[in-house]
């Protein structure tokens, strides 16, 4: 069974934010690419795949996103309500069908990490958030 993501909030696990996936290409869109320049002109874009799954986590110009590509079904969508400091974080791991992104803030107060799981493909990809806890 492969996973799919659908336009829905869940709140993240260890957290009280809510997010919301929404879906904003598909390929009855046009060209993926061209959408991709429209939104992020002059962008160098990256794409982190994770293994066994048709997903993509998109690094924009050296830069964690809120944006998931789905291979299979060709569908970009976006997470809202992350933070801002998601996009600042420094370290990827992508281990065992998740992603573990997490930022120090100050001199290591403080860690925070969203590890994006996508190993379930009954439920879809969850994310689980966490200050100074361990993978």
């Amino acid at each position: 069974m492969e996973l799919t993501l659908k336009e829905e909030k869940q709140f993240i696990k260890n957290s009280n934010k809510e997010i919301r996936f929404i879906k904003i290409w598909s390929l009855k869109d046009g060209d993926l690419d061209l959408f991709l320049k429209k939104e992020f002109p002059e962008s160098q874009i990256l794409y982190i795949q994770i293994s066994d799954r048709s997903f993509s986590l998109l690094i924009i110009n050296g830069k964690v996103s809120p944006f998931i590509l789905d291979n299979y079904r060709w569908e970009l969508w976006k997470i809202n309500g992350l933070g801002k400091d998601f996009e600042n974080t420094g370290v990827i791991e992508v281990n065992n069908l998740k992603i573990k992104i997490s930022r120090v803030i100050g001199d290591a107060d403080i860690m925070r990490m969203w590890i994006l799981d996508f190993s379930d493909p009954k439920q879809g990809l969850k994310i689980e958030y966490c200050e100074m806890c361990e993978y």
